[in-house]
């Protein structure tokens, strides 16, 4: 609040934020692989322990904290045809978490007509992702053959709610939406005319 010299010299503790932010993430994994003559397959786990802090200087009752146990896997499989065919399978798994400042924002009143608001429930996203992938190539007649198609899932997956008030004001709150997917595909085949100089596919 400006004083008489109208300067910044006074703290209104309404308007004023002072916070110590603390990050704190430990983070470690194991994997497991199998091979064969025809066979090789790999396991990774991935587990995360985290914590955020915030500590309000001025107001104790809006100090926050927030810890989480993220558990990511990986699986991947591949196979060897005797025609000079690989089929490759792989999964992946991620959780993501919710950062402090969606679940408890620091005030801001740069712009009083855009206001963030916490959602203390709002809960971590996880995203699946499976592909898999077919290549062969025909050494004699130098033809190949390439195919993918990848499936991606998001569960609780974030996005941003507004609402609006009478006076013009716009909160924005951060929430879990419906789950969401995607398919993707793509092939590719063709023939080297002259080898290793000219292709078409």
């Amino acid at each position: 609040v400006k004083d008489y010299t109208r300067e910044y010299n006074q703290r209104l503790d309404t308007l004023t934020n002072n916070f110590v932010f603390n990050s704190n993430r430990q983070e470690g994994g194991i994997s497991f692989r199998y091979t064969a003559k025809k066979l090789n397959v790999s396991l990774a786990i991935n587990d995360e322990i985290g914590e955020q802090r915030r500590i309000d200087l001025i107001n104790s009752v809006n100090n926050s904290n927030y810890t989480y146990n993220s558990l990511n896997p990986t699986l991947q499989l591949r196979y060897t045809f005797k025609n000079n065919m690989n089929l490759n399978l792989r999964y992946n798994g991620f959780k993501n978490q919710p950062q402090i400042n969606q679940l408890q924002p620091i005030k801001d009143y740069t712009n009083p007509l855009s206001i963030n608001v916490g959602n203390p429930d709002l809960k971590p996203s996880y995203r699946h992702s499976v592909n898999a992938f077919v290549n062969k190539y025909t050494i004699n007649h130098s033809k190949f053959f390439y195919a993918n198609v990848s499936y991606n899932l998001t569960q609780n997956a974030f996005t941003q709610q507004s609402t609006f008030s009478r006076e013009g004001v716009t909160k924005y709150l951060t929430v879990n939406g419906d789950n969401t997917s995607g398919v993707s595909a793509w092939s590719e085949v063709g023939r080297n005319i002259i080898k290793d100089l000219l292709r078409v596919s």
